[in-house]
């Protein structure tokens, strides 16, 4: 593994390619935005450098899309090397804690909740054909209430889960039957609070039993 020394915090990194050999930085954020800011001024500053750069990516491009050989040569090449850097003890515990600090963020939480629910559906072999949007806006018009027991949680919508009036257990045994999958639209999913909706487990319930209050329809 080649290793190079960043211009910035003068530490040693190891590079993360084989073919990166005018990295000049290492991988931490801050020494990133540091390049990424001085490089965009100089960019900007200086128009005839996008057009040598383009000139120089178009005939780059040329050469090395023809040459099918060079391009398979280098994809194994490089495979192997991603294996080999990301086995790395240092390079492993790096990327577990920038993915544990990013899943704390509101941006991470989202997608880490959209891909749970898309992975628990494919299991199950049920298809949601209602938008993100459609069920954020549904979550909002609770106000962080639960629409079955009634209470208001300090957490508020962020509290609420999804639950499938017909549970997806029993759809995922229809398939098994009949080899068709259930689709849920909006009007089959409701939001309740983690409590409600493990005491509901695997019942049917119908709308009208879920929601006790007139303010809480929607």
């Amino acid at each position: 593994m080649k290793t190079k020394r960043c211009i910035y915090c003068n530490k040693e990194f190891i590079l993360s390619a084989p073919n990166y050999d005018r990295q000049k930085i290492c991988n931490s954020n801050v020494c990133m935005k540091k390049y990424h800011k001085e490089y965009h001024n100089i960019w900007s500053n200086k128009p005839e450098i996008k057009l040598k750069t383009k000139e120089r990516m178009k005939k780059y491009n040329e050469t090395y899309l023809k040459n099918q050989e060079v391009i398979d040569r280098r994809k194994k090449y490089a495979i192997k090397y991603q294996k080999e850097y990301y086995k790395i003890p240092e390079v492993r515990k790096r990327l577990i804690a920038q993915q544990k600090e990013y899943m704390q963020t509101p941006r991470g939480k989202k997608i880490h909740l959209q891909c749970s629910r898309k992975r628990r559906a494919t299991q199950n072999n049920v298809v949601h054909v209602f938008t993100i949007k459609e069920w954020e806006d549904k979550v909002e018009k609770t106000n962080g209430v639960c629409p079955m027991c009634c209470n208001m949680f300090d957490d508020g919508i962020h509290y609420l889960t999804m639950d499938h009036i017909f549970p997806i257990s029993k759809a995922n045994e229809e398939f098994k039957k009949t080899g068709i999958k259930r689709e849920y639209n909006i009007v089959d999913v409701a939001p309740l609070c983690k409590s409600c909706n493990s005491s509901k487990c695997d019942k049917v319930l119908k709308p009208k039993g879920l929601y006790t209050s007139d303010s809480l329809k929607y």
